[in-house]
């Protein structure tokens, strides 16, 4: 420990500052003055290392000189990259030196962690395998009674600090306890590691089987019935807190109430996460600044993104670096596309696809002709779903193009429903999502949804609805899929916002009075419809 930071342990030692962190159980804290997070680090300890140089949590000589700051890493600080021992070492050492200084850094558990501590070696990079004598040494070092899963094991899921929680992929309806959810997923783990072991040791359980792929059909017979209630547990699967998405990526009217309930059960105002890159490789917030989004690819090589952290303190939320880093709204990179695509300049390329530049930024989009009846029916249809903040319809623009009228979108290489399976996308909980999209073509009066005109972004796993220039007729049907009718629950409060003024506002330039007076008869429909449980 250097100079700086003897004397800063001297000065808590004697001096207890009137703000001093309150620790009110193992993985909850209060009064804590400077919080710092950094998402997915994946190895990228160069990265690492100078980004916390840069935001003073520690020196030259790699120490801590963060002070009483909690520091806070969200997991996945191993795989794809090449020193993922390197970044283990450091977090280690930092935390016993954090501790001296009245400070703290917490680690939580990242699904990659999950994967390796299970023997799921997918994406562990040569570099990283290099760093152990052999494979099972790597094993070894990962072992619950190894250097680096012993450690591990004792990591949380999930912390709290002041009004904000902290996980690694996302919470939802399953969390409603953080020290709850710690000890019951820590104990389903070391139960699935400890009876694994028995096999290891007994020679008939290949150490290279990843063991969440281990089913009873094929070692039910060897495995006991234990291993595979532990192993199948929803907490430690894609509903957990390491894999869920749903915070980050499905649709704000499905998951918004989701969030807001989990959050009041925990007493917190808003939730930090990683494990999705986010789509500008900046820190980005969503559903009302609920859930603040920071992994930003600091792995740069394979996710070309950004080292970047994000600090709290009772004046302001802050990205980190400040003379680089900000925070964005995702709605604002949504108006920010529609821009894009009302004023770029369109290229055709040598391959004959469509290419767009706005300013330095160059993107793939596609063209469809459409006459001005679908034009106009297909831009009302994208601005009724961002007045409603669904995010359903993609972003639209009414251009020329070789002398022809159309309609411009990004070319996302979206999924078609008919292909939906085979992709394996059903990440975000699909009948509630399939119930959102019922409720809004009921709403544009659309009766004839296909598979044609129903996709999915293979990035988000989000249902996106493409084809919409028949919808706004005289009459007031709903779908036949949308029978019996259901309402999601973050659906009626939004349908609030839509009175006439509102509707004729938004929609007054493109809409007919008679097409606006027929999305508020459905409105009134669809707010009779029984709400989703």
């Amino acid at each position: 420990m250097n100079l700086r930071n003897l004397a800063l342990t001297l000065l808590l030692t004697f001096c207890s500052p009137v703000w001093a962190a309150k620790q009110t159980s193992e993985h909850i804290w209060q009064d804590v003055e400077r919080v710092v997070a950094v998402g997915d680090i994946h190895g990228a300890y160069e990265a690492l290392v100078q980004l916390l140089q840069d935001i003073e949590i520690i020196d030259g000589d790699l120490d801590w000189s963060g002070g009483t700051t909690h520091f806070v890493s969200l997991g996945d600080l191993i795989d794809r990259g090449p020193d993922s021992r390197k970044v283990m070492d450091l977090l280690m050492r930092l935390q016993g030196q954090a501790n001296d200084a009245g400070g703290k850094v917490h680690v939580l558990l990242g699904n990659h962690e999950l994967m390796v501590l299970s023997h799921d070696y997918v994406d562990v990079s040569e570099a990283d395998l290099a760093a152990y004598p052999d494979q099972a040494a790597m094993t070894a070092a990962f072992a619950p009674n190894g250097k680096y899963g012993s450690w591990l094991l004792k990591q949380p899921t999930l912390i709290k600090i002041n009004d904000t929680v902290f996980a690694h992929g996302g919470i939802n309806a399953y969390t409603k306890d953080i020290e709850e959810v710690n000890q019951a997923f820590t104990t389903h783990l070391i139960n699935v590691l400890q009876r694994a072991a028995v096999g290891y040791e007994a020679g008939w359980l290949d150490p290279g089987q990843p063991l969440f792929l281990l089913t009873e059909e094929t070692h039910g017979a060897q495995l006991s019935s234990e291993f595979f209630a532990s192993q199948t547990n929803p907490l430690l699967g894609d509903w957990g807190p390491l894999w869920y998405r749903g915070t980050a990526l499905c649709h704000a009217a499905i998951e918004a109430p989701i969030l807001r309930n989990t959050l009041q059960a925990l007493g917190a105002t808003r939730v930090v996460i990683g494990h999705s890159p986010t789509p500008v490789r900046e820190i980005v917030t969503r559903m009302d600044g609920q859930a603040l989004l920071i992994d930003t690819g600091m792995l740069s090589s394979v996710y070309r993104g950004n080292p970047r952290a994000l600090e709290i303190t009772p004046q302001a939320t802050t990205a980190l670096p400040k003379e680089s880093a900000r925070i964005i709204n995702l709605a604002d990179l949504d108006a920010n596309w529609i821009s894009r695509l009302e004023t770029a300049e369109l290229v055709e390329t040598e391959q004959g696809s469509l290419s767009a530049k706005a300013g330095q930024v160059s993107f793939g989009v596609t063209f469809t002709r459409a006459n001005a009846n679908s034009r106009r029916k297909s831009l009302a249809a994208m601005r009724l779903d961002r007045l409603l903040e669904l995010g359903l319809v993609p972003a639209t623009a009414i251009r020329q193009h070789n002398g022809k009228e159309g309609l411009l979108t990004r070319d996302r290489s979206l999924v078609l429903e008919a292909n939906r399976q085979f992709n394996r996308i059903n990440y975000c909980q699909f009948a509630s999502e399939f119930d959102l999209v019922a409720a809004f073509d009921s709403l544009i009066g659309k009766t004839d949804r296909s598979a044609d005109d129903l996709a999915y972004d293979p990035k988000t796993q989000a249902i996106v609805l493409i084809n919409n220039g028949n919808a706004f007729p005289r009459g007031s049907d709903i779908p036949n899929y949308a029978r019996p009718p259901t309402l999601p629950a973050g659906l009626r409060e939004q349908l609030t916002r839509l009175g006439e003024e509102a509707l004729t506002n938004a929609l007054g330039d493109l809409l007919k009075k008679r097409e606006i007076t027929g999305i508020l008869k459905r409105k009134a429909t669809i707010e009779k419809w029984p709400e989703a449980r």
